[in-house]
């Protein structure tokens, strides 16, 4: 995830595109300190971007592939926080019930 947001924020950088270096900028520490729900839907918005720039991309080894594998981790991910939000859910009303 990190290494295609550098991607994108060099792109942007290169072509003066401050919109996109602003979305873009992205440090590990960051990510960290985000709630996971937020650093959920900021890695989304990253592999959304990274597809409208495939091609540009390419020449920093980020390719369609890269982007497609990091779109079914973030699925991936997000499947699991949610059967663990509803996993909590259950086990608290369990316990008030």
């Amino acid at each position: 995830m990190l290494n295609i947001g550098r991607a994108l924020n060099l792109l942007a950088v290169k072509t003066g595109d401050e919109p996109l270096k602003a979305e873009t900028h992205l440090s590990r520490t960051g990510l960290c300190q985000q709630r996971e729900s937020s650093t959920i839907q900021r890695c989304i918005r990253i592999c959304e971007i990274a597809r409208e720039y495939t091609e540009a991309l390419a020449t920093n080894d980020v390719t369609a592939e890269v982007i497609e594998e990091l779109g079914s981790v973030i699925e991936e991910v997000k499947t699991a926080v949610a059967e663990q939000v509803k996993s909590t859910a259950e086990k608290r009303l369990h316990v008030c019930g």
